[in-house]
């Protein structure tokens, strides 16, 4: 069963993140004098000697580093205005720290150099690790460094557009998308020539992977107001997968669904539903891209309490490294199968479960792979 590393691009889109805290392109050299240990390379001291961690992270080099450092290990010295942070902390809890904050290693430990307001929100929503931007550099350049940070966040131009104008921009979008579509959706023809409907699935794949993730930013930005209502969790799944069809055939993926009985009516917003359903999908048709025999399991039915709406899909083809479950959701990690627009919408299809009271969530599949399930309320009782 291939792993994630063996897939046909030569830069492997599930890669680990780099480790450069063990690599040793360059000697490390310690203060003078430093007794040599036996067994060391040159340069390297024991892990009790001061400063250990500082010649790993220095590297010889200036250039600055991305890592995930935890937030009891940053010091953040400076004063900050911590007034309001409330809708920074929602935004995290949601989304995560999408801008690396800025730090520098000192003494063993990682000195705040600017995003004093990130640190203190992802630490009350709860985050253990924050992206890191890590400097190595003396005094004067960490106050330049900051100075930056702050004058770019002064000459940022203050939103002077109405909440309106996005929700109008974004909805005329999805209604293009949606014309184009049907469009393309006429000029389909049997009789056509096998080049002209290749090509035609390829147009109609690029306007439905533009309309989901114009829909997903539609939901992560603004939040529309949701209706309630039931919801035929079966034809709307049909809807759903009737708009993969083209991606399908170009990728010549098998998707298989099941219907099981007694799955009850859904209960809350269509769109967000079909957004949820939509992320979901595209995101294990992205994974299995590119396998020899890629093909996707789908099955509708009743959660085991019976009161709700159980959605699953899975796939057995590519195995799903531990370190790739703990980011599945994190939407700041860009360089996954689908890369951008799949991550935005997981994060969208999350988000619809979570505001209806549902779940969403990546598990080990039981012969390899992985599944997606997703529980939304149901209509019984409402």
């Amino acid at each position: 069963m291939p792993e994630f590393e063996a897939r046909r691009t030569s830069v492997p889109p599930f890669s680990p993140p780099a480790r450069r805290d063990h690599e040793t392109d360059g000697e490390l050299d310690g203060p003078a004098g430093a007794p040599q240990r036996e067994g060391l390379p040159p340069g390297f001291r024991m892990r009790h000697d001061a400063h250990y961690v500082d010649q790993l992270i220095a590297r010889g080099t200036t250039q600055p580093f991305v890592r995930a450092l935890p937030v009891r290990d940053i010091d953040s010295p400076r004063a900050a205005d911590l007034q309001d942070l409330e809708p920074l902390v929602r935004s995290i809890a949601s989304h995560g720290v999408l801008q690396p904050l800025l730090v520098r290693a000192r003494h063993g430990r990682f000195e705040l150099i600017a995003g004093a307001r990130r640190l203190r929100a992802a630490a009350l929503a709860g985050l253990s690790e924050v992206p890191c931007l890590v400097h190595t550099c003396d005094e004067e350049r960490a106050r330049a460094l900051a100075e930056a940070a702050a004058l770019r966040r002064a000459s940022a131009p203050a939103a002077r557009a109405p909440r309106e104008m996005p929700s109008t921009a974004l909805g005329e979008l999805r209604r293009s998308f949606g014309t184009i579509a049907s469009c393309l959706h006429l000029m389909a023809d049997r009789d056509t020539p096998l080049r002209d409907r290749v090509a035609l699935d390829l147009i109609r794949t690029e306007a439905h992977r533009a309309h989901r993730l114009v829909q997903a930013i539609h939901l992560l930005t603004l939040d529309p107001a949701r209706t309630t209502a039931t919801v035929s969790a079966r034809a709307l799944l049909a809807q759903v997968l009737d708009a993969f069809e083209p991606e399908r055939r170009l990728s010549a993926t098998q998707i298989s669904i099941e219907y099981a009985d007694g799955a009850p009516e859904a209960w809350g917003d269509p769109e967000w539903l079909a957004a949820a359903l939509s992320g979901s999908i595209g995101a294990l048709l992205a994974m299995v891209h590119g396998a020899k025999a890629p093909a996707l399991e789908a099955r509708l039915g009743p959660a085991a309490s019976g009161a709700a709406v159980r959605f699953e899909i899975a796939q057995r083809v590519v195995t799903v490294p531990e370190w790739a479950v703990g980011r599945f959701f994190d939407p700041a990690w860009t360089d996954r199968p689908g890369g951008y627009p799949c991550a935005v919408e997981l994060a969208a299809a999350r988000l619809a479960c979570d505001r209806h009271g549902g779940s969403l969530e990546l598990l080990a599949g039981e012969r390899g792979g992985c599944r997606l399930v997703m529980t939304w309320p149901g209509a019984v009782n409402r």
